[in-house]
């Protein structure tokens, strides 16, 4: 299936003349999650990660993807004979080395301008000087005869309860950081949902809808399908100085503005770029929203503290009674998410998933990102371990949460790669830092145990979460590389990050220990002021795979008083069988 399709598009290249056509793996806002209107790498080459991007040519097919992807991808892209490109391997080069080398004199590379950042299209001309581009081509729907249509989910208001500061006040701010600047452009859902207390259903996962904005010092514009605005809605933004417009009225209306104008240059397409006239002066700068939004103040933090109990509530319920359950039968993936998301659903402020869960057993957890499927559906026996990652949007917070459980014995290998992941959990867990510290400069401490004995994991340390909003957020993350596309924010106080060391070995295991965190103010002294990290998640480690003599005596204090808290918070909602069970996890360890 997939190598007739690829087949396909070679023909279409043949007939018009092309070198090849580049697809990528977002929506025409730069997005991470996708509707399905915009899977097109998936339609064409079978491989369903969230990151990769995908070249045809006439010559032959090739997908670059992330470390947290390559067992995945070599497994997908059998079927359709595309070649797996490991980004950041020494031996691979970059998508634009790999065209610099393979296209030739009077070839030409298209693709569709709309679902191509205008950074990624300058760096593509910088590199390759004169290079010809069709930018105008979307050639997959000539293969997609039955392609989705875009979807017109309703969207929903946020009174001030939940989310702690009025639309009129967020466009202050952001007027104040236009400065002189006469317009601002945005793109991004996350931004255009948080600066104007919306929330959709457009894009699974995250609560964000298809629009645009462009804000002046004296008017703010939501291009937007009115099909999905109410009219009690419409008449709410209409009264705070908001104004409605068709979505694909953006293009039109940039022809038309004089002046100057503020973008992102990694969160707006291109074809948007080339509708401003080149007599506008333009300022590239991350959107004013992208800080706002991650430092989340005192009534996002208040709410997100409380849905995270619910969220824990949920999983501790989850594990007591999958762990005993799993004393006497088999389970399965699927069978466990399932039964995690119904104790997740018996929360009153519960909504959906914020992502889709992985839970995998064994050697599928050597995937990072993992998705049982009916046909990868393992069956998960009283051994070894289960690592689940998920999470749920809630009424008042987004959640994430990775624990690996223990499903009876352990190879000794295993306890020692389980205890030291988690001395990497905690080593970024417990450190104070100075004011003005970045994520880039705090990522070496979770990564020291397993580099000091020759391990790593292929992918950050952690990222932000969004406050009823996308579970990756930026600009605050943990990653050790620099990487122009990832800007390594200061630490601020109200960021929640996650922390998510790991250790996955192919065809064996794979462990993830994760946290969201808070970043709060701790003291001050001669040296500056210190901050350090508050965990809002609500759930013990497995002591079962815990081997207590390798760990110090200030880890095994963390973690026991991490887990004393869990206790005095989670025990009230437990029923009396529940909590002696939680007692034992939660126990203190010497």
């Amino acid at each position: 299936m997939y190598k007739e399709r690829i087949q396909q598009l070679v023909s279409i290249l043949k007939e018009k003349n092309l070198y090849g056509y580049l697809v990528f793996s977002s929506d025409y806002h730069s997005s991470e999650y996708i509707v399905d209107y915009f899977k097109a790498r998936a339609f064409l080459s079978g491989f369903t990660g969230s990151a990769g991007t995908l070249l045809v040519t006439i010559r032959g097919s090739y997908l670059w993807t992330d470390g947290r992807y390559f067992i995945q991808a070599e497994q997908q892209l059998k079927e359709s004979g595309v070649q797996l490109m490991k980004m950041g391997e020494v031996k691979t080069p970059t998508l634009i080395e790999f065209l610099k080398q393979d296209m030739q004199e009077n070839e030409q590379l298209a693709f569709d301008a709309k679902v191509a950042t205008y950074q990624f299209v300058k760096n593509l001309k910088q590199e390759i000087k004169g290079i010809s581009l069709k930018l105008d081509e979307d050639l997959v729907s000539l293969i997609w005869k039955d392609r989705p249509s875009l979807p017109l989910q309703p969207i929903v208001e946020l009174k001030e309860h939940l989310t702690g500061e009025s639309i009129a006040s967020k466009l202050e701010k952001v007027r104040t950081c236009m400065k002189d600047i006469q317009y601002h452009l945005l793109s991004s859902l996350d931004d255009i949902a948080y600066l104007f207390n919306l929330r959709g259903k457009d894009i699974p996962y995250n609560p964000v809808f298809l629009s645009y904005a462009l804000i002046s010092h004296s008017k703010a514009c939501l291009f937007i399908d009115e099909q999905k605005v109410s009219l009690e809605i419409k008449q709410s933004l209409e009264a705070q100085g908001v104004t409605l417009l068709p979505y694909e009225k953006i293009y039109s209306i940039l022809k038309t503005l004089t002046g100057s104008i503020l973008l992102d240059p990694n969160k707006i397409n291109y074809a948007l770029y080339v509708c401003i006239d080149k007599s506008v002066k333009i300022f590239k700068s991350e959107n004013p929203t992208t800080l706002m939004k991650a430092i989340k103040n005192p009534v996002e933090i208040e709410n997100t503290k409380r849905i995270h109990l619910q969220d824990g509530v949920a999983f501790c319920k989850f594990m007591i009674a999958f762990k005993k359950q799993m004393k006497n039968q088999t389970s399965s993936e699927l069978q466990a998410q399932d039964l995690l998301e119904s104790f997740r659903k018996e929360q009153k402020d519960y909504l959906e998933p914020s992502f889709s869960i992985i839970c995998a057993y064994q050697e599928n957890a050597a995937m990072m990102h993992y998705s049982a499927t009916l046909q990868s559906n393992k069956t998960i026996r009283n051994e070894g371990l289960l690592l689940i990652d998920s999470g749920g949007q809630y009424l008042g917070g987004t959640t994430d949460i990775t624990r690996t459980l223990v499903l009876g014995s352990l190879s000794k290998e295993a306890k020692y790669h389980f205890t030291l992941a988690l001395k990497s959990h905690i080593a970024l867990a417990s450190v104070c830092f100075l004011r003005g510290c970045r994520g880039i400069s705090l990522d070496i401490l979770a990564r020291k145990p397993l580099w000091d004995v020759g391990l790593d994991y292929k992918c950050g340390t952690g990222h932000g979460v969004g406050y009823m909003l996308n579970v990756h957020e930026g600009p605050n993350s943990f990653r050790y590389n620099m990487n122009p596309n990832f800007i390594s924010a200061e630490l601020k106080e109200g960021m929640i990050t996650t922390n998510e060391p790991g250790i996955y070995l192919e065809n064996q295991y794979g462990i993830r220990h994760e946290n969201e965190m808070l970043t709060v103010f701790s003291h001050q002294n001669e040296y500056g002021e210190f901050l350090k990290f508050e965990p809002i998640t609500y759930v013990p480690f497995d002591i079962d795979g815990i081997d207590a003599s390798l760990l110090t005596s200030q880890e095994k204090q963390w973690l026991n008083n991490y887990h004393q808290m869990v206790y005095e918070k989670i025990s009230p909602y437990l029923n009396d069988q529940e909590k002696e069970t939680f007692k034992e996890y939660t126990k203190e360890l010497y």
